[in-house]
């Protein structure tokens, strides 16, 4: 499935307060429904989340979405405009 970021805010946990983590919030290109993940550079998921910004689209795999969640354990692709384009694909 094919994602833009929309938004990515950070939270300071209630239970932990050293810990921070981040919500990302995206919009699918393929249904228009919206989705999100959580992170935290505290799990070893993060090294596939931290290049990850506002306006990118990511490609992950249909199978790590529960509902509107998608698992931070799924390893995104980071797709730019010159490869949706070269796809023959709208963006």
């Amino acid at each position: 499935m094919r994602l833009k970021v929309l938004k990515i805010s950070e939270h300071q946990s209630k239970r932990n307060p050293d810990f921070r983590f981040k919500y990302v919030f995206f919009k699918s290109l393929d249904n228009g429904k919206s989705y999100r993940t959580c992170i935290s550079e505290e799990f070893r998921n993060y090294r596939w989340w931290r290049d990850v910004k506002v306006g990118d689209i990511l490609e992950v795999n249909d199978n790590m979405i529960y509902k509107n969640l998608i698992d931070a354990d799924t390893i995104p692709k980071i797709i730019t405009e010159t490869e949706e384009n070269n796809n023959g694909n709208k963006i």
